[in-house]
Order: structure tokens, then C-alpha cells, then sequence
């Protein structure tokens, strides 16, 4: 049986799950609630990016908490009763992770690019209601060297080549 350890947690009626997978894969699997993000960073960052270096990891703690948010408010629509799943696995040269949640996808080929017009961006999202921001996906994609979603939209694929920085202008 793989070994499951609860992350203290608020609610400890529905703990995060830690289950290291063998052959290098370990999963966490959360309830969809707002600490749940937090708790998801905590045990990852525990148990995958003490050896890494320090940019490396800064960046990994960033994408991950931006893919989770993500899928807790716009995947899940805040809706208590589904998941949240981040595997990963770290390689000699490269760590990769999979997130994803329960909810309907969508196509990251319609999310505005806000280097290419910020104004559009802001005005989009202000005019459907959503709060400010917009800028999740296009920093994910600066900072790791992979981001490939399927064809649904609900799971995402992250590749971060280690020890040396992506970089770029934003």
C-alpha cells in the first residue's frame, strides 16, 4: 500500500494527501478549499525542493500555487466537494508536475496574452466581473520551460529544467 500521510490541515475531516507512488512519482491530492493551496505548496516544497537550487525552487512554489489557484477558482469554481491532484516527479536534470482538478476545462489559447495588449486584459476582466489580474498562465509560461495542457483544459503538464534559469523579458 503507498504511503499516505495527512498534512496537518484546518479540517482535519478532509486532510491533503501525500502518496509517494514509487518509481520517482509522488501525488498530493486536496479538497478544493483556499488552504488547500497553501497546504499543496507546504508538502511539495517539503519533500521535493529542499536539494534544488534557490531559483529553481522559487520558481516551482510560484507555478505551482498560480496552476493550483487556479484550478481551485476557475477549474473547480470553489466547489467544496471536488479535488485538486498535483503529481510529480523529480529526474537528475528536470522535475515535472501534473496538476490537475474536476472541472469543465477550458481553452488556454483564448487567455489573453497581456505583453501583447495589458489594456485589453484589464478591460476584459473587469467588464465579465472577474477580479483583477489575468497574468497566472503568461508567468507560468516565462518561468518554466514546459506548460502543456490537454485537450480539455483541466490538466497541465510543468517541466522545469534544473539548475539553469529560463529568464527572459516579461
Amino acid at each position: 500500500m503507498p504511503d499516505q500521510k495527512p498534512l496537518d490541515a484546518a479540517d482535519d475531516s478532509h486532510p491533503v494527501q501525500f502518496d509517494a507512488q514509487g518509481q520517482g512519482w509522488a501525488e498530493l491530492v486536496a479538497p478544493n478549499r483556499p488552504a488547500s493551496v497553501d497546504q499543496i505548496e507546504q508538502l511539495f516544497e517539503s519533500h521535493a525542493l529542499d536539494t534544488l537550487p534557490e531559483q529553481d525552487r522559487q520558481d516551482l512554489k510560484f507555478a505551482l500555487r498560480e496552476i493550483c489557484q487556479n484550478a481551485f477558482e476557475w477549474g473547480n469554481q470553489k466547489e467544496p466537494h471536488r479535488k485538486i491532484r498535483v503529481a510529480y516527479c523529480l529526474f537528475a536534470d528536470k522535475i515535472v508536475l501534473k496538476i490537475s482538478d474536476e472541472g469543465e476545462g477550458f481553452d488556454p489559447a483564448i487567455v489573453p496574452d497581456p505583453k501583447k495588449n495589458l489594456m485589453e486584459v484589464v478591460l476584459s476582466r473587469k467588464k465579465s466581473g472577474k477580479r483583477p489580474g489575468g497574468f497566472g498562465i503568461f508567468l507560468v509560461k516565462k518561468i518554466m520551460d514546459e506548460v502543456v495542457y490537454n485537450e480539455k483544459g483541466n490538466v497541465v503538464l510543468l517541466t522545469k529544467h534544473l539548475g539553469r534559469s529560463k529568464g527572459g523579458d516579461v
